[in-house]
């Protein structure tokens, strides 16, 4: 039994994911505070780029629903990484930054 560094709950050695990095082999967090975690930073980072996306397209001025709605590196040699990618909402928006929003349709046609 260990106590779980968030929840502060005593657990079996069972609740805990494996972690080689620390001396006794298990993370700090039990796997149920872990997936909550998890879980709610995904949906933070969500709602974030949901943000970003409701603005109008930089090129034609139209405003779309933001699942239509794209982020277009300006420079595609700076580019780190694809937004579909799991990210920190730190990294995201770094990479944010690097963007310009686009509506699918003005997207495509920079990169006929």
């Amino acid at each position: 039994m260990r106590v779980c560094k968030r929840c502060n709950l005593s657990k079996s050695k069972d609740d805990y994911y494996k972690d080689i990095s620390r001396p006794d082999g298990l993370n700090t967090w039990c796997k149920e505070c872990h997936a909550e975690y998890t879980r709610n930073n995904q949906q933070a980072k969500k709602k974030y780029l949901w943000e970003v996306k409701s603005q109008p397209c930089a090129d034609c001025g139209n405003s779309y629903h933001p699942i239509a709605m794209d982020l277009h590196h300006l420079d595609p040699s700076v580019k780190e990484f694809n937004f579909n990618a799991r990210r920190s909402l730190q990294k995201i928006k770094a990479e944010i930054k690097k963007c310009v929003v686009l509506c699918a349709v003005c997207h495509r046609l920079r990169h006929l």
